[in-house]
């Protein structure tokens, strides 16, 4: 290991899979702009994001935004009675 730290997340999650994937996220971002500035002064370099999360690795490879409203009409939000 090279270097290890901790921090705070920026962010409320709802689950426990949506915290495992803001801190997949983090750690590839970090690694990507670490690879960048290697690549900058000439290395060459590649920036890997691991993780033991099944529920991390399914949401981060989903695409689109996800299932719409199955009757075709938006709900409605939820509002103050009055």
């Amino acid at each position: 290991m090279l270097h290890s730290y901790s921090r705070r997340q920026s962010v409320i999650p709802l689950s426990s899979a949506e915290s495992e994937f803001y801190a997949l996220s983090a750690v590839a971002l970090e690694g990507r702009l670490f690879a960048g500035i290697l690549e900058f002064f000439g290395f060459i370099a590649k920036s890997y994001a691991l993780t033991d999360s099944s529920a991390a690795k399914g949401i981060s490879q989903r695409e689109g935004v996800g299932k719409g409203p199955t009757s075709g009409h938006p709900r409605p939000l939820a509002a103050g009675r009055g």
